[in-house]
Parts: C-alpha cells; sequence; structure tokens
C-alpha cells in the first residue's frame, strides 16, 4: 500500500523530517514554495542524516504550493518568513513576490497513485480550506491531519482567508471530526484545529507515529545532550532505523 504523511507549509522542515524519522514506514511529502526556506530544510536535513548516520530516504520536499486549482501564480513572501502566503496580506509588509506553480492534493496524489494520506500536517497561512478542498475524492482517504486557522472573522490576516466557523461547517460536510483545539497565542486569534475522518471504519484506521520536535531542534543547532545520544540508540532498536 502506498500510504502517506503530507506536510503543506513545511517551512523549516522539522515537522515532515521528524515524521519520516519516526515514521520509516510511510512516504512523507512535503510541500514549500519559498526557495529560502527549501535551501533551509535539506541544510537541516543534511544534520539530522549526519547525526543517526542513514538518509531519511523516505521524504521528499517539493517547491511548490497547495491550493484548491491547479495552475502558476504569485507567492508572497513577507517580512517574516512564517507569514508568506499565496494570499495578500491585510497588515504584513510584502518584501517580495516570486511565481510558483501550484497543484491540488487531490491530482498530486492520482498522479503518484496514493492509497491513504495516514496525516495531513497543514499550514499553508491563510489558504488551509483550499488545501483540504483541494483533496476531492482523498477527502474520502485522508484518517487524521491538523490545519490552522483564525478563531475570529475580524482578526484575519490576509485577504479571503477562512476562519474557524468556515472549518466547522467543511468538516461537518465531509465527516470529520474535530479531536482537539490548540490555541497557538495566549490571545486564542490563531487555533491548530486537529481532527480525524469519521468515515473510515476503527479497523482501517491508520495511525502515524509521534515525535519531539525540541529534540530534531537540538540536532540541526548542534546543542544535544548525553540523553539524546542514548535516545537514538533507542531509536535503532523501537523504529529498527
Amino acid at each position: 500500500m502506498n500510504n502517506v504523511i503530507i506536510d503543506v507549509g513545511a517551512n523549516d522542515g522539522l515537522d515532515g523530517l521528524g515524521y519520516a524519522l519516526f515514521n520509516r514506514h510511510l512516504k512523507i511529502y512535503a510541500f514549500e514554495p519559498n526557495p529560502e526556506l527549501i535551501k533551509l530544510i535539506k541544510n537541516n536535513k543534511k544534520k539530522i542524516e549526519n547525526f543517526f548516520g542513514f538518509t531519511l530516504d523516505n521524504y521528499q520536499i517539493y517547491q511548490k504550493a497547495i491550493s484548491n486549482y491547479n495552475g502558476k501564480n504569485y507567492f508572497y513572501i513577507s517580512e517574516y518568513d512564517l507569514c508568506s502566503s499565496l494570499l495578500k496580506f491585510k497588515f504584513v509588509k510584502i518584501k517580495k513576490k516570486i511565481p510558483c506553480e501550484i497543484i491540488t492534493l487531490n491530482k498530486f496524489c492520482k498522479n503518484l497513485k496514493i492509497d491513504n494520506i495516514v496525516y495531513l500536517h497543514c499550514d499553508a497561512q491563510g489558504s488551509d480550506l483550499n488545501v483540504l478542498k483541494g483533496l476531492g475524492k482523498y477527502k474520502k482517504k485522508l484518517h487524521s491531519g491538523v490545519i490552522e486557522t483564525m478563531n475570529k472573522e475580524k482578526d484575519r490576516i490576509y485577504r479571503g482567508e477562512s476562519s474557524f466557523k468556515d472549518f466547522k461547517s467543511f468538516f461537518l460536510r465531509n465527516k470529520f471530526k474535530i479531536t482537539g483545539i490548540n490555541p497557538f497565542n495566549k490571545e486564542n486569534k490563531i487555533l491548530n484545529i486537529y481532527f480525524k475522518n469519521n468515515s473510515i471504519l476503527k479497523k482501517n484506521f491508520l495511525y502515524k507515529n509521534e515525535f519531539n520536535r525540541r529534540f530534531l531542534a537540538r540536532i540541526i543547532q548542534n546543542k544535544t545532550t548525553i540523553k539524546d545520544r542514548f535516545f537514538k540508540i533507542y531509536l535503532y532498536h523501537k523504529f529498527k532505523v
């Protein structure tokens, strides 16, 4: 079976690389339109591989954006990398705009003959709902995931951005159940919404292994401890990497 994890809006790559490390039985496909961040991701990948002494051959990064249509458009790079988006900003300054290729997950998964999306990690800076809409028939093959959204419409920072109520409506129509809500900040303006597909039978439901992001951060910052080195040995035995 061709079962995968998809990371949309990879940024520094640590989420997708962590899934690749702790889920060696799955393929991880990551998407990041910013060429500067692509270089950072590849560098971080090398550091993790050097630490463990093997290649993360189940990880692939694409310099593309994901949305609900296929084609080309501009990607707006802000003065803050975390805010770069396909959507124009309402308050943040645009550093530059670059042309980028856009693809739907429906087309991508169909081209690669993917059977199941075990997990979708999505942080598309205002475009998360369009990412889900672009799943097409693969909505039924998505087992679980997390998206980021603004809690209230008045706090939206991108033009055309969706809010929490839009996701609740989408989830209801497509039989997704919200399993957790994690505020991104103390003001509760930005939310990470965790969800699962209720239409998939429990016996057929696919899960992923979790990981500690701070552990990977210490690796790429060359700040590993003795405890981390022992944990490295433990991973070899547990996941047979």
